[in-house]
């Protein structure tokens, strides 16, 4: 049985990150649906002698990724990459897939945790929300569905 050292264990902030988009290294506010889950298959044989099912593991659902970040003036990634991918759809009935890395960095930043996240497509952008006695940041929020995902710690 593996034995942990309490002492050079570390909590890993997560406020340092960065996000890689075919490529691109864009700065994001916030990003969420880091989750990769099995699907639980319960089963029992009618001649078990066990009265309980046991428990398998079935297929594995990668959640939406969604990335929320401010809007600046002349910064048109977010909304160019949906643009992309919505007229290569649209136009060509053809997806325009593309890659997606999520690195948690330590205060050096090096590379903690990534995430690797593959043939991803846009599933929806959302405008900033706009109401005249606020003077918060807009923020645009991108919706990815990868299709694949492969994490390393």
């Amino acid at each position: 049985m593996a034995h942990y050292d309490v002492d050079s264990i570390r909590v890993q902030a997560a406020f340092y990150y960065e996000v890689e988009i075919d490529g691109a290294v864009i700065s994001f506010q916030e990003c969420s649906g880091l989750t990769i889950k099995n699907e639980l298959i319960e089963y029992r044989n009618s001649d078990d002698v066990d009265f309980t099912k046991k428990a398998r593991i079935g297929l594995t659902t990668i959640s939406d990724l969604t990335l929320s970040k401010g809007q600046f003036e002349g910064d048109s990634f977010v909304t160019d990459l949906f643009n992309r991918t919505w007229e290569k759809a649209y136009m060509s009935h053809t997806d325009q897939n593309f890659d997606v890395s999520v690195r948690l960095l330590d205060e050096t930043g090096a590379v903690v945790n990534q995430w690797n996240f593959t043939d991803c497509v846009v599933v929806s952008l959302e405008g900033a929300t706009l109401k005249s006695d606020d003077n918060s940041a807009a923020i645009e929020k991108l919706v990815l569905r990868p299709n694949g995902v492969k994490a390393e710690w």
